[in-house]
């Protein structure tokens, strides 16, 4: 069944030791699927899409068939940075979900990046940014959401996975695999 965005299925979370991995991310992309990754502080994007050429052929090798970017293009920054570098007007509070001790509440700012592939500008990416707003604890999160997709949307993908990762926890325990 198709969803609104002409994706299948839900969105596929992971953590940040799956969300290094972009095999595995352009494979669900592939599968016409969307995810939702956690991913480290010095993760690499560009804000801008940066220009890039296949080089002529200079008549003495093969004909060049790579992509390179072109001299003077910027390089990509650690998504760390480009929070850093976020107007305070980007941010916004948002419950994430409801606790067991009440509303469960972070900043959130999120922005449309390229995402790095073997050194050059892969596909256009959200970069979900996540502050927790008693510690300021930065989390980092790529998605390939569709571009229509609301904030709100993506501040509740961002809490889906505690549900699921204490249900392993409290199953580990009850059957002995804690100790």
């Amino acid at each position: 069944m198709r969803e609104r965005f002409g994706f299948v299925g839900s969105p596929v979370t992971s953590d940040e030791a799956f969300g290094c991995d972009t095999w595995l991310l352009d494979r669900i992309a592939g599968l016409n699927r969307w995810y939702f990754a956690e991913m480290p502080k010095n993760t690499l994007a560009w804000i801008d899409r940066p220009q890039t050429v296949i080089p002529p052929c200079s008549g003495r090798w093969r004909k060049p068939e790579r992509v390179v970017l072109i001299d003077g293009q910027p390089s990509p920054q650690k998504v760390e940075h480009i929070a850093e570098s976020l107007p305070a007007e980007s941010w916004s509070h948002h419950i994430i979900k409801e606790g067991s001790e009440g509303p469960i509440v972070a900043d959130f700012a999120a922005l449309r990046v390229n995402n790095v592939r073997n050194a050059l500008p892969g596909y256009e990416v959200w970069l979900v940014l996540r502050r927790n707003i008693t510690t300021g604890e930065l989390k980092f999160y790529l998605s390939n959401a569709p571009v229509e997709i609301e904030l709100k949307t993506l501040v509740r993908i961002s809490g889906m996975r505690w549900p699921i990762e204490t249900c392993f926890e409290d199953g580990k325990q009850w059957l002995g695999m804690g100790d």
